[in-house]
């Protein structure tokens, strides 16, 4: 399981899934920056996206929870 980075305050990583709406309209300049949002988000949800899951993450990918809408 990754490290969870994104645990500070906001604006310390361009861009960060913790800055406000107007600072990711500001900062989301490039293909890079949109990378940079998206790993971002991964960390948050505890995601390292620099190794292949597992075969126990698969697992846990199926048996987790979902709720209908």
């Amino acid at each position: 399981m990754a490290e969870k980075l994104n645990v500070g305050a906001t604006g310390q990583l361009r861009p960060n899934v913790n800055d406000n709406c107007h600072v990711l309209r500001q900062s989301l300049r490039t293909f890079a920056d949109l990378v940079d949002l998206v790993d971002s988000a991964a960390d948050n949800f505890g995601v390292d996206l620099q190794k292949r899951p597992t075969a126990s993450d698969e697992q846990r990918y199926h048996d987790a929870p979902f709720e209908r809408y």
